[in-house]
C-alpha cells in the first residue's frame, strides 16, 4: 500500500484504508471522544505530536524509538502524567545500565547470550564452586559452544526428548572434563540446562 490513490487498488481506497486529511482529521476527532464507538485506531508516524487524547489507555510501538521521538511516545502515552524531565530521567539510567552491561562483558570477554549464562552461575551458586570470574567465563564458553553444537528445531518439546537429552549430555561432559561432582554438577547442570531453554528454544530457526 503506497497511500496514492492513483498508484493503488481502488477497493482499498473504498474500504476506508487509503484516506484524505479530511477523513484523518475525522477518524481523530472520533478517537478523543470517550463516547465514540472507535475505540482502536493504527498510525504511521503520526498523532506524536499536537495530540491527546485522555480516554486511550494503550499504545503499541512496532519500531524501535529513541531520543525524542521516545519521549513522545512516553508523553503521550501517559497522556501528559509525567514530565519531559522524568521522562529523560529514565532513558539516563537505561542508558547506564546499558553501558554498565557492555562494559562487563568487555571485561569477561563474553557474547550477550554468553553473559546470561554466566550470570546464572555467578549468582546463587553453592559452595564449592569455583567464583573466579575467568573460570566461570570459560566454563561458559565451552558450555555455549557445546550446546550450539547439538540443538536442533522443536529440541526442548515433549516429543524432541533425544534431542534434549544430546544437549543435556553434551553440558554434563563439559562439567565432568571440569572435575565437577555432587552437590554442584547439579546445580551446575539445572542451571545451564534452564538458561540453554530459554536462549535457544527457537535455535537454530533464531540463528
Amino acid at each position: 500500500m503506497t497511500g496514492d490513490i492513483t498508484k493503488d487498488p481502488p477497493p482499498w481506497s473504498a474500504a476506508g484504508h487509503i484516506t484524505t486529511k479530511k477523513k484523518r482529521e475525522s477518524i481523530k476527532d472520533r478517537f478523543v471522544e470517550p463516547a465514540d464507538s472507535l475505540k482502536v485506531v493504527i498510525v504511521r508516524d503520526m498523532w506524536l505530536t499536537g495530540f491527546d487524547a485522555s480516554c486511550a489507555n494503550t499504545l503499541y510501538i512496532d519500531k524501535p524509538m529513541k531520543g525524542h521521538n521516545l519521549m513522545q511516545a512516553i508523553a503521550r502515552y501517559n497522556n501528559g502524567a509525567i514530565q519531559v524531565a522524568d521522562v529523560v530521567a529514565v532513558m539516563v539510567e537505561l542508558r547506564q545500565r546499558q553501558q554498565d552491561d557492555e562494559r562487563r562483558k568487555a571485561e569477561l570477554g563474553l557474547s550477550d547470550e554468553e553473559i546470561a549464562f554466566y550470570d546464572v552461575i555467578a549468582h546463587g551458586a553453592p559452595q564449592g564452586i569455583p567464583t573466579e570470574n575467568e573460570w566461570i567465563a570459560d566454563l561458559v564458553r565451552e558450555v555455549v559452544a557445546a550446546v550450539h553444537s547439538n540443538v536442533k528445531v522443536d529440541w526442548t518439546k515433549a516429543h524432541r526428548r533425544d534431542v534434549y537429552a544430546s544437549v543435556e549430555s553434551a553440558v554434563k561432559r563439559v562439567l565432568r572434563r571440569r572435575l565437577i561432582k555432587g552437590e554442584q554438577f547439579r546445580f551446575l547442570l539445572a542451571r545451564l540446562m534452564e538458561q540453554a531453554k530459554a536462549s535457544y528454544e527457537d535455535w537454530p530457526l533464531a540463528a
